[in-house]
């Protein structure tokens, strides 16, 4: 150790002050450095050879630092004023441990403690873990309360070997130290002054009125500095506030130091806000006799605060009115398509004559085109509002691409067009991910690719990427030689609405919102999708997701086969409906059945009706005058205490209308346009009471005597190719033994979400086949409703119903 050093230690060890409680004047002038400077932490610490000691302090919480990991050393060293406004950059302070971290300090800044004999015992010091850099009049102003801290441990020191020295020598140093509190006092002064330059100042006598305050305080409120003079506290607040001034200025006249953000009246009667702090001084006594405030305007943050809150709140509101609104347009919209459809299927079952069936397929196929562009509206106002959730869920992407594969595959034989699929042998079998979203992706781009393809071919290409054990990136690449896309409409191709050419749009039709959804679904998948394309020659897109592996579920026993059916007797039906169309499209759907139909045109008729007759099920539209379905639902279940089922009709088709119906006491839900098997499934499902109800089995020649399917459809798909509608019948038994061992595996596990999804796979397999599709959908919706003894009710029907169909597929590809 050199003895310079030693000489600086001794110094130290003079003043006896290490470990010495806390004095309550440096812990001022701790504060007043942290305002001066405009900083949260302020030291005043005293430096041996092992420690820097904190004899007082701000913003911090340990009281000591070891020497080898403090900043103070090297103002120390420097032996003069020191600051550092880019701690990361500084060598010399970046690694110790204060630096780091998101919290760390930022800026530092400090002032050798000089004793009389020229040896530094410690420091004065700031910092901050923001950015910052101190003024030209804070440095000068952070220099003097670091010399009136000296002064004041100096005086100490000296106040103790006064104590030790004769009475003539304390007179004497007491008059030195009389004059140096008096400099000090006009330092102090010279601080309050500075501070004024730049800050609001004001002083208030110890009952609450001003004796003087800085020009800036009385431009916050709207006064000068002499209309300020006398005037009271009180009168600077609102009304309101001023229920609790009266404790407020007794905690101060007690010495208790009062800060914060603070709501003040201006002189015109508006509020501003005021970052202050209420600094009590006391006289010799230990009496408060002035109080110093000094104060920051932050209107301009509060309103902006307050604003952003309001605009928060605005953006909430206006998400429930999209949500209202697009319920109001899905209800309208549906609503007359509801009757469209379900009426064109009415007359399709009676009519005979060629010409007339030919224009009623057109209508349906308007229809349906028609809703599928309703539905496709509001999957992107789901994917907007980040409703639509991905999915990780192991399946097999092989069987998927097989699936999608036979489902468009009809499409291109119809417009003798060559659709093919590759898979990489290197693919894996089973990955975890969203099957249902990736479908719905693959149908929209091979689905583009046929319709914009007149000859030559469509081809899906499926590669591995990379992989490893855990995950694999597939990329899929969809290739067509269709009309192609220009140029400069590759950009804006996955744009909304957007279609490469007007005339295009007008002979092909489509919203231009399938390309948008696709990419916004891979993308949710984090993936990421991309074109390329030439007029004339074709079109490729291909896009890339990254798949967690999976593993082949373990195969489970099949259950015996049972089936819900109808009873003989009469169900009585009240259906809630004010739209006349409707009414009488329903009337006419149940007609032929064995069904009582009680019609009430609102709300209010359908309660009155419910209190004069008995029924077995309500089928409730939701919007209607007087009184709605909610309100109706409400009323029966609270007021009538009845448990008859009731079955929602609704146009609206976002799932909140259906959760809604749900939790009101609702049993069931069925979205319009809704088919006629629909409609009657739900009625058997909830229209017999528990004692109509029975489980029996079909025997195979009762089941073999109806059509188990409508081999019609098949036929219409592919233009007479024998070969083709055996390959499909084929392809639809190996897909049902999949499928049952999938939903055997799903139902022992009570996987609610893959037994939805697996049902509502298989129902484009069986429209191909013209087979019956209600259960299916019974099942996705059981499967919501987690409704497992449901499901297993629905599932064995369906089990029943495929031990007609597959032997009759098998007669029908022998003949």
């Amino acid at each position: 150790m050199k003895a310079k050093e030693i000489d600086r230690l001794k110094t130290v060890l003079s003043y006896n002050i290490l470990d010495t409680p806390a004095e309550e004047d440096l812990d001022k002038i701790a504060e007043l450095i942290a305002m001066v400077c405009e900083v949260p932490i302020a030291i005043i610490s005293i430096i041996d050879d092992r420690r820097q000691w904190y004899k007082a302090k701000v913003g911090v919480d340990n009281d000591e630092v070891p020497v080898e990991d403090s900043f103070c050393q090297f103002t120390l060293i420097e032996d003069r004023f020191l600051e550092i406004t880019a701690v990361q950059d500084d060598e010399r302070v970046k690694g110790k441990p204060a630096a780091q971290g998101v919290d760390g300090l930022k800026f530092y800044a400090g002032v050798p403690l000089k004793a009389p004999d020229g040896h530094n015992i410690g420091t004065a010091c700031v910092a901050s873990s923001k950015p910052h850099k101190l003024t030209e009049k804070q440095k000068k102003a952070f220099e003097l309360l670091a010399d009136q801290a000296m002064t004041l441990i100096d005086a100490k020191r000296s106040n103790q070997i006064l104590g030790d020295e004769l009475k003539t020598i304390l007179d004497r140093q007491k008059s030195i130290l009389k004059k140096s509190i008096k400099q000090k006092e006009s330092e102090f002064n010279a601080l309050i002054q500075a501070i004024s330059l730049s800050n609001a100042l004001v002083q208030f006598n110890p009952d609450g009125t001003v004796f003087e305050a800085n020009q800036i305080f009385a431009s916050y409120l709207g006064f000068t500095s002499e209309e300020l003079r006398g005037i009271h506290h009180d009168e600077l607040l609102f009304e309101e506030d001023r229920k609790n001034n009266n404790a407020f200025w007794e905690s101060l006249n007690q010495g208790n130091f009062k800060s914060g953000q603070m709501k003040r009246k201006h002189r015109s009667g508006k509020e501003i806000w005021l970052l202050a702090t209420y600094n009590p001084i006391l006289d010799s006594e230990g009496k408060v006799f002035k109080i110093i405030k000094i104060a920051q305007e932050i209107t301009s943050s509060i309103e902006s605060r307050k604003a952003l809150q309001k605009a928060k709140d605005d953006a909430i509101q206006l998400n429930i009115q999209k949500d209202n609104f697009l319920a109001n347009v899905s209800h309208e919209l549906r609503t007359p398509l509801h009757a469209i459809l379900g009426f064109t299927k009415l007359l399709l079952e009676e009519e005979t004559d060629t010409i007339k069936t030919e224009y009623l397929n057109a209508v349906k196929t308007a229809g349906d085109n028609l809703l599928f562009t309703v539905n496709d509206i509001l999957d992107l106002s789901k994917i907007e509002s980040g409703t639509i959730l991905i999915e990780q869920l192991e399946f097999d992407i092989h069987q998927l691409i097989h699936e999608v594969a036979s489902f468009l595959k009809i499409k291109a034989v119809q417009k003798k067009i060559s659709f093919t699929v590759e898979i990489d042998a290197e693919v894996p079998k089973w990955i975890i991910g969203d099957k249902n979203r990736l479908g719905q992706i693959l149908i929209n781009l091979i689905g583009n690719g046929i319709k914009f393809t007149d000859k030559g071919y469509v081809k899906l290409k499926l590669e591995r990427v990379r992989e490893n054990t855990s995950q694999v990136i597939l990329k899929f690449r969809i290739q067509d030689t269709g009309i192609g896309i220009a140029l400069d409409k590759l950009s804006v191709i996955f744009d909304r609405f957007s279609q490469s050419d007007e005339k295009i749009s007008r002979r092909f039709g489509g919203t231009g919102l399938g390309l948008n959804i696709s990419k916004s679904l891979v993308e949710k998948m984090d993936g990421t999708i991309e074109v390329s394309s030439k007029v004339g020659l074709g079109s490729e897109f291909s896009f890339t997701i990254p798949f967690q592996r999976g593993q082949q579920p373990i195969e489970k026993s099949k259950e015996a086969a049972v089936s819900f059916t109808q009873s003989k007797q009469v169900i009585k039906i009240l259906l809630c409906e004010d739209n006349e169309i409707n009414q009488t499209l329903v009337k006419t759907l149940l007609r032929p059945a064995n069904f009582d139909l009680v019609i009430a045109s609102n709300g209010e008729e359908g309660i009155q009706r419910f209190q004069e007759m008995d029924f077995d099920l309500v089928l409730m539209d939701i919007q209607m005058p007087i009184m709605d379905g909610y309100q109706t639902t409400i009323y029966l279940r609270e007021k009538l205490h009845t448990q008859v089922p009731i079955i929602a009709l609704t146009a609206n088709y976002m799932l909140k209308e259906k959760q809604k119906c749900l939790e009101l006491g609702m049993n069931d839900y069925l979205s319009k346009p809704f088919k006629k098997e629909e409609l009657f499934e739900k009625i058997y499902l909830w229209g017999d009471s528990v004692n109509k109800k029975q489980l029996i089995t079909k025997t195979e020649e009762d089941q073999a005597a109806e059509a188990p399917v409508d081999l019609n459809v098949l036929k219409e798909y592919s233009g007479g190719d024998e070969a083709f509608e055996h390959e499909m019948m084929q392809m639809f038994i190996g897909q049902v033994e999949k499928w049952k061992t999938a939903m055997d595996n799903h139902m022992a596990i009570a996987d609610f979400k893959n037994i939805a999804d697996s049902s509502h796979k298989m129902k484009s397999s069986f429209s191909v086949l013209g087979a019956d599709t209600k259960d299916l959908i019974n099942l996705e919706d059981l499967a919501e409703l987690e409704d497992i003894d449901g499901i297993e009710a629905v599932y064995s029907r369906v089990k029943q119903y495929l031990k007609i169909v597959i032997p009759f597929l098998e007669n029908k590809m022998k003949k």
